[in-house]
């Protein structure tokens, strides 16, 4: 492989700035790639995959292509970096994501709501029932404007399967990242994820093949787009499922891991990171976007691209 561009090695946080060197070898991961993978590539952005499917008008051709190239490197980048600066390697990374995320669908899943179209209809429905407890929401942003991925693992879904689980999951992810890019304006691509464990039980924790399944998603295919990991008032029963799921967890990821408990641990390691204007109360005590979460009105009514508590 080519030699590790500098200033590759920064770390997560918001958009590296590319070096020369870098920006180098990433239009030579682009010059690889085929018309069609680029427009894969691309389409990870929900900015661009909204430009084409919904509203091309708005732009020129030549905005369109530029739009598409930008959108494509920054993909590129993320697995680069993720990658440890290996071109050959991230270009893997790039081409199995692309296959996966055909396979799940997840235009589809970005779109099934907003649209009554039939050939979604089994995607909805069952889409819906996952979610219809409301375990998973995309609540409010922290101060950079990236968005808040909120999980209640108390409010299970009985009778969900690991494919219905990671499906909500995706789709959770892919509207945190559309929230975090519009919010941000296309300045950062990543958002965070919030475990509330309070009231957990030890028969809420979700399937070890559902975890497995949420986990590998996640570090295959969206890398470099989870900012911190936050478990919250996790109680002694977790510790038994958390032993089962921590040799699944890639070292990039456990380093963003944090257990957070307790008011005063809140306030320390959240007061910096969210104002109360954008916190749930389960992040910080006096936060101010209320605990109820009317599901219907999240999947139908508030755009894809709009956190809950926005409208």
């Amino acid at each position: 492989g080519a030699m590790a561009p500098q200033g590759i090695s920064m770390m997560g946080d918001d958009k590296a700035e590319p070096t020369g060197e870098m920006d180098e070898v990433l239009n030579t991961m682009l010059s690889e790639l085929s018309a069609e993978e680029i427009e894969q590539a691309a389409r990870t952005s929900y900015v661009y995959f909204f430009a084409v499917t919904k509203e091309g008008f708005k732009y020129t051709i030549s905005e369109l292509e530029s739009l598409r190239r930008s959108k494509a490197l920054a993909m590129a980048r993320r697995c680069l970096v993720a990658d440890k600066g290996k071109p050959d390697v991230a270009l893997k990374r790039m081409r199995a994501t692309f296959v996966w995320r055909k396979e799940m669908d997840v235009d589809g899943v970005r779109t099934c709501f907003g649209e009554g179209h039939e050939r979604h209809a089994a995607m909805r429905s069952s889409l819906s029932h996952s979610m219809s407890t409301g375990k998973y929401a995309v609540r409010g942003y922290d101060r950079k404007g990236r968005a808040t991925v909120l999980m209640c693992p108390r409010l299970k879904v009985w009778d969900d399967t690991p494919d219905g689980i990671l499906a909500a999951i995706l789709y959770n992810a892919e509207r945190a990242i559309a929230c975090t890019e519009r919010r941000s304006e296309e300045s950062l691509e990543q958002f965070n994820i919030v475990f509330d464990y309070s009231g957990l039980k030890y028969e809420h924790s979700m399937s070890l093949a559902a975890a497995k399944a949420v986990v590998f998603a996640l570090r295959d295919h969206y890398c470099e787009r989870v900012q911190g990991i936050y478990l919250l008032d996790a109680p002694m029963v977790f510790q038994i499922f958390w032993n089962l799921i921590w040799p699944f967890l890639d070292p990039d990821t456990k380093k963003k891991i944090k257990f957070v408990t307790g008011e005063e641990e809140k306030k320390q390691e959240f007061g910096d990171l969210f104002d109360k204007e954008e916190a749930v109360s389960c992040i910080l005590a006096d936060g101010h976007l209320v605990g109820s979460f009317d599901v219907p009105k999240y999947l139908h009514e508030v755009p894809f691209d709009f956190a809950y508590d926005e409208l």
